[in-house]
């Protein structure tokens, strides 16, 4: 029977307490051996911790095929909402021009995709254009991808897809959200990709795509008109120095329900 994280801390406490309790009340041939017992038990739970595989990992689509499948759940779950996505060699040709565009949500056991993250480096015109409604998504081409020099300056999310993971509560399809965003930005940052200061745009064609970038500190734009399709434009300022702060509620999310999640993927 696995123990919780909880159910962790609060053994290791007890052990903890139970060893210095001895080091005053054993005698002294005792308490060395109290001592070293206690030194190992902590080293332990610090490998432990260090070296536990999480329950999903992220990847950038290193190869056509990757891409593809990817694609396929994409193009299923747009199809399902009666909306247009693109075709496979509009994204394929994207790739082609920058390869850290599409980010995988694996499951670590498996590797079978869990969610997928398709974000592009634009030119700051395109940007402006895409931010006052004058560009639809739909006219977006690999000639409008900024393939060279990065850092970049200025982003487009094309879409975040997350594999629905029957019979779970909420909190694990968020799980995988705050996985995926946090985890993208820092293989984006980590990679060199990311401007010091950059700005992220994308187009909410739901409900629920609204709400997902408000809770994650994008602004809703109000231009003139919108490209049909669309329910609104949404834009975010980061700062690369700030974004481990920014990041750190997502990982105080990930902290609390990974143990959870590891059980349901298992089921």
């Amino acid at each position: 029977m696995s123990l919780t994280r909880l159910q962790q801390r609060i053994v290791f406490a007890v052990t903890v307490v139970a060893a210095v309790a001895g080091i005053f009340i054993l005698p002294a041939p005792y308490q060395l051996w109290t001592i070293v017992v206690l030194l190992i038990w902590i080293v332990a739970i610090v490998l432990i911790e260090l070296f536990r595989a999480r329950p999903v990992v992220l990847k950038f689509a290193e190869n056509e095929q990757q891409l593809e499948s990817a694609w396929r759940y994409g193009d299923r779950v747009y199809k399902d909402m009666n909306k247009e996505y693109p075709p496979l060699v509009t994204v394929l040709a994207w790739w082609k021009k920058f390869r850290h565009g599409t980010i995988r949500l694996l499951d670590t056991k498996t590797q079978s995709l869990l969610a997928y993250f398709s974000i592009w480096p634009i030119s700051g015109e395109v940007y402006a254009r895409l931010k006052d409604g004058t560009m639809p998504e739909t006219a977006l081409t690999p000639d409008h991808l900024k393939p060279h020099d990065p850092p970049f300056e200025h982003w487009y999310i094309a879409d975040i897809c997350r594999r629905r993971i029957r019979n779970c509560p909420r909190k694990f399809n968020e799980y995988l959200v705050h996985a995926l965003i946090s985890g993208a930005f820092r293989l984006l940052k980590r990679e060199g990709d990311l401007a010091k200061d950059f700005f992220v745009i994308a187009h909410a064609a739901t409900l629920e795509g609204e709400n997902l970038l408000k809770r994650h500190g994008f602004f809703k734009e109000h231009p003139s008109t919108l490209p049909a399709g669309i329910r609104s434009i949404w834009t975010g300022e980061f700062n690369t120095d700030a974004l481990p702060n920014l990041l750190k509620r997502h990982d105080d999310f990930l902290g609390k329900y990974e143990k959870e999640l590891s059980n349901q993927l298992q089921k």
